[in-house]
């Protein structure tokens, strides 16, 4: 009897123990997801009203997605929440959150709403999603049993969910005196895109209503691109056909029609050819156009005998892609198109010879950059500049002294722009020549095909100069070539031993200058010392050189002698000064402004005191204003004196809007200019805008 006891005494603590396990998995199994007092809280929600309760409900439904059970009691919440007494904006949001975690179940719970006017929409819209024959059903069961306005929405919904079995009933709506019900049920089948639309679809494409036809022809096009996607391109060449020549179909269907034709066809090429040749004018564009499509043609010479016979739309159309294509074997087929009536014709052909062209080219394309002008003559030495070198480059430099002065130009141009370095000594002696535009474009050419193994060539030619213009243009294209490449010293030295040689004042200038470009401390150690000549251009040239230092070591020297010199000295030398301070980055914005502070002393004409002024305008400091308030209302800086208020007031306000704003009404009361008064008004509305907002 004791062990008796005992047994049911043992087996008392494991019933006991499984009794309490029963409860707490009786209690995980109906817990909340959602817990109760959040459902509450949002029960009242209305569009406009906090959002952050409904941001956590969203993430409970997130993360239950992962874990079925979770999924299961979150979609049971939602449904019955949406069916409670709740506001419309909250039974929306459980629609947005049951379109997540929805089922067949919610499809169950909601299908009475789906024939409800109010709430139709938010039940389509939490169950359209899911993957279910269920839902599929539902929908087309409900098509019969509400108004025109909820059906035009069940509609959309199987046309979303391109339901093939609704087609027919869907098709039955078409009729319906109601013509948005009509219209929304021919634009759903176009959706679904099953055969049966089609049939249904076709009866009305000669429809009365204007409207409806159209939408028929739209969604029949979409159908029979569902049966191109299928790779059943034969029913869909001939659906395409059928469309295309219904004589209701409008411009843009035919055009798309057309282009299922071309798309669907057993032979693409051979029907973009013969449909070149047979439609009308506007239309051929299409076909044109897919040549571009083609992985490989195999008689493009078939195309270009078209040309003739083409509008100049459509000629200009196929040289393009004629021009992409780059084709030599049709080359004799587009010349007779550089004579065309038609100037963008013209200038289409032009093009196409950029990529078909060759050697035999070259005097034609020059001509015409040299008779032309504007965009065919831009064109046409384009075109000469990137003809394929097989030859070219010969061809150039060959014909440029046996041309008229006009056509040597363009090819000396080509020269450069090619970069035929072996035309160089042709070049040298063209600096010779007694036509200056000639002589310009040598000099020019130069400088893009030369190097600095060239630089004692060059100041020979400099040195043979009589014309001062011409001395700078050799000089220019001397300064150009070293910017190019770094000189050494040893080139370095070759400029500073003419310089030294020479007794002409004009090549000991342009010596100075273009010592400039250098790196070179000998250099620099001459440019300093001629500062102090006697001869005001040597020394105006050493101003110069120093101002074009490749760093600001010159500028407090610049600044002395700007301080201690008069006239053309002394602007040169503020000029190289107030140059030095933009470009020296260690400077901070303040010490910046004091620079500018003293050039504007300095200066004395208006347009030294707009490069101050101007510079100054872009420092973004108060310092910057209370300069810029010394210079206001004078004639002469006025304009970039009123942009610099604008312009730092504009980028100082987010720091300090108070402040900005006495400087601005300060302006405002000294300033009466109407534009000034306009935009300065509009920076003061802007920053009331921003207080406000920041408060």
């Amino acid at each position: 009897m004791q062990k008796l006891n005992g047994y049911f005494k043992l087996n008392k603590v494991k019933i006991s123990f499984l009794f309490v396990g029963i409860l707490i998995l009786s209690a995980q199994l109906n817990a909340q997801e959602i817990p109760n007092e959040l459902l509450k809280s949002i029960s009242n929600y209305n569009i406009g009203d906090d959002r952050s309760e409904l941001t956590k409900v969203n993430q409970i439904v997130v993360e239950a997605l992962t874990n079925e059970n979770k999924r299961a009691s979150v979609e049971t919440e939602l449904i019955q929440f949406f069916k409670s007494d709740v506001t419309f904006d909250a039974k929306q949001f459980a629609s947005r959150q049951l379109r997540i975690a929805g089922t067949e179940k919610t499809a169950n719970e909601l299908k009475d709403y789906i024939t409800d006017e109010k709430l139709s929409d938010l039940a389509r819209y939490a169950i359209e999603e899911i993957q279910s024959s269920l839902v599929d059903d539902l929908l087309i069961d409900a098509l019969g049993k509400t108004s025109s306005k909820t059906q035009i929405g069940i509609i959309n919904s199987l046309g979303f969910r391109k339901t093939v079995k609704a087609a027919q009933p869907i098709s039955n709506l078409i009729d319906d005196n109601n013509s948005d019900l009509s219209i929304a049920a021919a634009s759903a089948l176009g959706e679904i895109g099953s055969d049966k639309c089609i049939l249904y679809l076709s009866k009305h494409l000669n429809d009365k209503d204007i409207q409806l036809r159209n939408v028929a022809f739209d969604s029949y096009l979409n159908c029979i691109d569902n049966l191109f996607n299928q790779n059943r391109f034969e029913n869909a060449y001939d659906a395409y056909n059928e469309i295309y020549q219904n004589k209701n179909a409008s411009f843009p269907v035919k055009q798309a029609a057309l282009k299922g034709i071309i798309n669907s066809s057993k032979n693409i090429e051979e029907e973009i050819l013969a449909r070149i040749k047979n439609e009308p004018d506007e239309l051929k564009s299409i076909p044109i156009s897919k040549i571009r499509d083609l992985d490989k043609i195999n008689e493009l010479s078939e195309f270009a005998d078209l040309l003739n016979d083409l509008n100049p739309a459509n000629q200009i159309q196929l040289l393009g892609i004629f021009e992409e294509i780059g084709d030599k074997e049709i080359k004799s087929k587009i010349l007779p198109l550089l004579n065309s009536d038609t100037e963008l014709v013209r200038i289409a052909a032009i093009k196409t010879l950029s990529t078909i062209g060759d050697k035999t080219d070259v005097i034609n394309l020059a001509k015409i950059a040299a008779d032309k002008s504007g965009t065919e003559a831009d064109a046409a030495l384009n075109s000469l500049n990137l003809l394929n070198n097989n030859g070219v480059d010969d061809e150039i430099i060959s014909r440029i002294n046996s041309s008229d002065e006009n056509i040597k130009i363009i090819l000396i141009e080509s020269v450069g722009i090619r970069g035929i370095s072996s035309a160089l000594n042709q070049m040298l002696a063209l600096t010779k020549s007694e036509n200056r535009l000639v002589r310009n474009e040598a000099f020019k050419t130069i400088g893009e095909i030369a190097s600095l193994n060239n630089i004692d060539k060059l100041i020979n030619i400099l040195e043979q100069q009589n014309d001062n213009s011409d001395k700078r243009k050799v000089e220019y294209t001397i300064t150009t070539i070293m910017k190019k490449y770094e000189p050494s010293e040893n080139h370095t030295q070759i400029i500073i031993s003419s310089f030294q040689k020479s007794e002409n004042v004009n090549d000991k200038s342009s010596f100075l200058r273009i010592l400039g470009q250098t790196k070179s401390e000998n250099a620099y150690n001459i440019l300093v010392n001629e500062i102090n000549n006697n001869n005001t251009e040597i020394k105006i040239a050493a101003i110069t050189g120093l101002s074009m230092w490749q760093n600001a070591k010159p500028r407090e020297l610049l600044l002395t002698t700007a301080q201690n010199s008069n006239d053309e000295v002394q602007s040169a030398a503020l000029k190289g000064f107030t140059n030095f301070i933009e470009m020296d980055s260690d400077l901070s914005v303040q010490q910046k402004v004091e620079l500018y502070k003293k050039s504007l002393e300095l200066s004395k004409t208006s347009n030294e005191k707009n490069i101050a002024l101007d510079a100054i305008g872009h420092l973004d400091t108060f310092e910057s204003l209370d300069v810029i308030k010394n210079y206001i209302n004078q004639s002469d800086v006025k304009e970039t004196v009123d942009n610099g208020i604008n312009r730092v007031s504009w980028h100082l306000f987010p720091t300090n809007p108070e402040r900005v704003k006495e400087y601005v009404k300060y302006f405002l009361s000294q300033i009466k200019d109407e534009k000034f008064q306009t935009k300065n008004n509009e920076l003061l509305n802007a920053i009331d805008r921003y207080v406000e907002r920041n408060k």
